[in-house]
This record gives C-alpha cells, sequence and structure tokens, in this order.
C-alpha cells in the first residue's frame, strides 16, 4: 500500500508540475513573509538569552512552582516561559540544549514539549486572532496539569549552567534551522494540493493537517468566525504533519514517547474547543 501511494504521488508530480511549482512558490512566500521575519530573530534572542544566565534565575525560582504543578524538571520553567513568546519549534530546541547538558532526561522533553506547542503568538494573533491565542495557551496547560502523573520526571539536582554565544554560529545554526522548516513546509504544501479532493472544506482540513501555516492562510475563506476559529484551534493544537516532523528531526537523537505526545494534540484539541463553545 505505502508503494502505491509513493508512486502515485511520483506520478502526480509529473503530470501536475504546474501546480507543483506552484505550490512550491506559495510556501516559499509563506515562509518569507510570516516565518522568517519572526522566528530568524527569535531564535538569534532565544541563544543570547540562554547565555544570559536568565535561564539559571528562573529554574531556581518559578521552576519550583512548575516542577510542582506539572511534575518536571524545574528547567521545564524556561522552556515555558520562552514557548509564550516564541512557540513551536524553540521548545524543541531549547529542551534537546537541556537534554544534551544533562539537565532533562526524555520523560520532561515529552510532558514538557506536550504542554507548550504555542506557535509564535504574533504568527497566531495575524492569522487566527487573539481569542485562538488565549484558548490555545489555557488548553495547553490544563493539558500539563490533567497529564501530569503519566511518566516519570528527572529527579536531577539544580545546577547553573552556562551556555556560550556567538553570533556568527547562533545565525548559522539557525539558518539551516529556517531551511529545514521551508523544505518541511515546501513538501506538506505541495502534498495538500496534490491530492484529488475537490470539496473546498474538506481540502481546507488536509491542508491545515499536513502544514499549519497554510492551514490559518486558507480558512481566512470561512466566514462563520465560530467555524474559522475551530478550525484554527484544531490546527494548532494538533500542529500538523510539517511541525511533527520538525520536532522528529531536532529531537531526532533522543527516544520520547510520541504516544503521549499525540494524545496530547488529541486532548488540548478537544479543550480548546469546549472553550471556544463555552466563550461563543
Amino acid at each position: 500500500m505505502r508503494k502505491l501511494i509513493i508512486i502515485g504521488f511520483f506520478v502526480l508530480f509529473f503530470i501536475k508540475k504546474d501546480i507543483v511549482v506552484t505550490s512550491g512558490i506559495t510556501a516559499l512566500n509563506i515562509w518569507c513573509q510570516n516565518l522568517f521575519p519572526v522566528l530568524f530573530p527569535t531564535f538569534i534572542i532565544n541563544d543570547l538569552v540562554l547565555s544570559s544566565g536568565i535561564i539559571n534565575d528562573i529554574s531556581r525560582h518559578l521552576g519550583k512552582i512548575i516542577k510542582r504543578l506539572f511534575r518536571v524538571s524545574e528547567y521545564s520553567a524556561y522552556v515555558l516561559l520562552l514557548s509564550f513568546l516564541s512557540g513551536t519549534p524553540t521548545n524543541a530546541i531549547n529542551l534537546y540544549t537541556l537534554y544534551k547538558k544533562g539537565l532533562v532526561n526524555e520523560d520532561d522533553i515529552v510532558k514538557t514539549l506536550s504542554m507548550t506547542v504555542f506557535f509564535n503568538p504574533l504568527l497566531i494573533i495575524t492569522l487566527a486572532g487573539k481569542r485562538v491565542l488565549f484558548i490555545i495557551w489555557i488548553s495547553n496547560l490544563l493539558v500539563g496539569l490533567i497529564m501530569r502523573k503519566s511518566l516519570c520526571p528527572s529527579n536531577i539536582p539544580f545546577k547553573e549552567i552556562d551556555i556560550d554565544f556567538r553570533l556568527s554560529k547562533s545565525i548559522d545554526k539557525n539558518i539551516d534551522l529556517l531551511l529545514m522548516i521551508l523544505g518541511t513546509i515546501t513538501i506538506f504544501t505541495i502534498l495538500a494540493n496534490l491530492i484529488p479532493v475537490h470539496n473546498h472544506f474538506l481540502r481546507i482540513i488536509i491542508t491545515g493537517i499536513l502544514e499549519v501555516t497554510n492551514g490559518l492562510t486558507v480558512i481566512k475563506t470561512i466566514s462563520s468566525t465560530f467555524i474559522h476559529d475551530m478550525l484554527a484551534i484544531i490546527f494548532i493544537s494538533f500542529g500538523g504533519i510539517s511541525i511533527h516532523s520538525q520536532i522528529k528531526s531536532i529531537l531526532k537523537d533522543t527516544k520520547i514517547n510520541y504516544r503521549y505526545f499525540y494524545l496530547s494534540r488529541l486532548l488540548c484539541a478537544g479543550i480548546g474547543i469546549i472553550i471556544l463553545c463555552w466563550c461563543t
């Protein structure tokens, strides 16, 4: 079955070459206009903040509260706080940095990751609105509380960490990361447009499930505010297959429990829809 699907897309790639080119240009425009201007400086600032020692202050003071509430490492406080400002995949990057330093274990990674799929707030406000942003924040935190007793957090004693910052190194690293993001967005945008679905609503759902930014762009054609916000919450909560690919690429050297992560995304979407219905 898998071979037939691959062959089918291979044939479509050549038959529908105009769609492939148009989809590639669309993905590049989304990356240039919406993602790169926001994510690149965010990534650089994140590296700078990591090197400043603020992570030690946040983990020392706020970390005790976060550890008690969500049963994760003290260092998860920094990842949680920064995720409100920068979103995904910055959370995965920071968790992997802490993992390489031996400060969090794989259960800490997946538990923290599962309650910090926020996406950049400027991007969400621009494409989906403030109400969706706040619902996503609240839903993720509630997921962390509901699933707090799952898995085993690390008992690594707190210690201060020192991370060097070099601008040239940070630029090289983050350009590579942004090119990886561009590549995944391009692939899944092409796939979404190659799938032979003629129903407009179904195509919107497929697009959002494959790639969030593209999905949030196309739902602007929906006139109903409730349906628009509901789909936005579903797309952002799930994260999109493109984001899942990015996270797996960043955390490729770990063996985290992705079933837990996927379950958290379903739970987040359900909670988000309930909150939306209550607010409407």
